[in-house]
C-alpha cells in the first residue's frame, strides 16, 4: 500500500424523497419509504489486492499487478507483487429504497381490558444500483450484489436486499407483567455473490 501526494478532497451529492403514511382505518399502522441517491466523486481509497487482481485484465489496474511467468501455456502466472496506492477514484453512485412498516396492536381496542401490546416491525433496504468508476475516462461498472474485500474502504458488501423482521410483546402497565418485554428479531440478507 502506497501513499499519494496528489490526492484532493472528496465530494458527494445526495437527494432523498420519502413518504410516511398512517392510515386512519388501520389504527397502529405506519408505513414509510425513502428513495435515495448518492453520487460520490473523487473518493480517496485503496482498492484492495483481491479487487486489483480480479480486475487486472483492464486499465488502469493492469499496471498495478505483476505476475511471474506461467509454467502452463495460455495461463496467467502467479501474482508476485500488487501495488495498491491511495488514490482518488473517479466516483461511485448508489441508489435504492429504504422501507419500513410498524404495526402496534394495543389490546385495549378490543374492549376487554389491557392485556399488553404486540409490536411488529419490518424494515429494510433494496439496493437498486451501485456503480464504480475507478478512474477518469473509464466506464462505470456495476458492483451491486458483490462481496468486496474489506481492504476496499468504500464498503465491504453490497447485497441487493437487507431486512429486519421483529415482533415484541410488552406487558400491560400497572400489572405484574408491566416490565415484561419478550420478542424476536430476524435479520435477512439476500442476493449477493461471494466468489
Amino acid at each position: 500500500i502506497s501513499g499519494n501526494p496528489f490526492l484532493h478532497p472528496e465530494t458527494a451529492y445526495e437527494w432523498t424523497y420519502g413518504i410516511v403514511y398512517s392510515p386512519k382505518w388501520i389504527k397502529g399502522l405506519t408505513v414509510s419509504a425513502d428513495w435515495w441517491h448518492i453520487d460520490m466523486r473523487d473518493i480517496v481509497s485503496t482498492l484492495g489486492a483481491q479487487f486489483l487482481i480480479q480486475n487486472s485484465n483492464r486499465a488502469p489496474f493492469n499496471t498495478l499487478v505483476t505476475r511471474a511467468p506461467s509454467t502452463i501455456p495460455g495461463e496467467l502466472g502467479p501474482v508476485t507483487l500488487v501495488i495498491d496506492p491511495n488514490q482518488n477514484i473517479s466516483g461511485a453512485i448508489f441508489e435504492g429504497l429504504d422501507y419500513e412498516a410498524i404495526y402496534i396492536l394495543d389490546s385495549t381496542i378490543f374492549g376487554h381490558g389491557d392485556w399488553g401490546r404486540l409490536t411488529t416491525t419490518v424494515n429494510g433496504t433494496w439496493l437498486s444500483r451501485a456503480e464504480l468508476q475507478p478512474a477518469p475516462g473509464t466506464k462505470r461498472f456495476g458492483i451491486a450484489g458483490e462481496f468486496l474485500p474489506t481492504s476496499f474502504t468504500l464498503t465491504s458488501s453490497l447485497p441487493r436486499n437487507r431486512a429486519n423482521f421483529s415482533i415484541f410483546y410488552d406487558g400491560p402497565a400497572d400489572t405484574w407483567l408491566g416490565g415484561l418485554d419478550v420478542g424476536a428479531v430476524v435479520h435477512w440478507i439476500g442476493q449477493y455473490e461471494d466468489d
